[in-house]
């Protein structure tokens, strides 16, 4: 089971019908809400409706639904992209080792990496995430959480092996992951973000060494 997936038992408000659906329904899926994202980022979540996202997909009503089920389960794939991503660079960074102070400028890469790559997602994400409800904002939760634990997981590792300073992990987790998303935003090309990125993470790095 993949990070942040449902538990066997647990089923997804928006993924759980997909098992059986052909390669050529998946990659037409995986258009729409890419194609969704973009829509989204302009228009704001609240303020696109289905005659907006039918026309950016070329899509009938009917068949927009046929690939996302429901206007918020399109917005949870389009988080769930960006997160799926997310996971990926820090399985990526978990695989490479090294020492704490290697691996969380190496996930600051890989964040920053993703954000470039999705940059509308990424808007989606941080703007529209309240919309989410119930069921959703709830798992929306989890997989968060799932991503901000590996964030600490790096800096607990460095606490213990005595690389870092004895800091709330939680707090400095959240302080690094709230400060990449910022650069981001005000970069004005991928080129600074990861000059950004870069600079941050050295400096956030040498503030929790000891």
């Amino acid at each position: 089971m993949k990070a942040g997936e449902p538990a066997q038992g647990e089923s997804s408000p928006a993924r759980s019908p997909q098992t059986s659906r052909s390669a050529k329904w998946h990659q037409r899926r995986l258009e729409v809400v890419d194609t969704s994202a973009t829509v989204f980022a302009r228009r704001g979540y609240h303020g696109t409706g289905l005659i907006e996202l039918c026309e950016a997909n070329q899509l009938s009503k009917g068949a927009l639904y046929y690939y996302i089920g429901s206007k918020v389960q399109l917005l949870e794939a389009i988080n769930d992209r960006l997160l799926d991503e997310m996971m990926l660079g820090a399985d990526r960074v978990e695989r490479a080792g090294g020492t704490p102070a290697d691996q969380l400028p190496m996930l600051g890469n890989e964040f920053m990496n993703v954000m470039i790559r999705f940059p509308d997602h990424s808007i989606v994400m941080i703007h529209d995430y309240p919309a989410l409800t119930g069921e959703y904002a709830k798992r929306f939760t989890r997989r968060r959480r799932d991503y901000e634990r590996r964030v600490e997981a790096i800096i607990e590792a460095g606490i213990k092996s005595g690389d870092f300073r004895d800091v709330d992990v939680y707090h400095a987790a959240q302080a690094w992951i709230g400060t990449q998303t910022h650069m981001w935003r005000v970069a004005e090309s991928s080129r600074s973000a990861h000059g950004y990125a870069s600079t941050v993470d050295d400096i956030f790095v040498r503030g929790i060494s000891r």
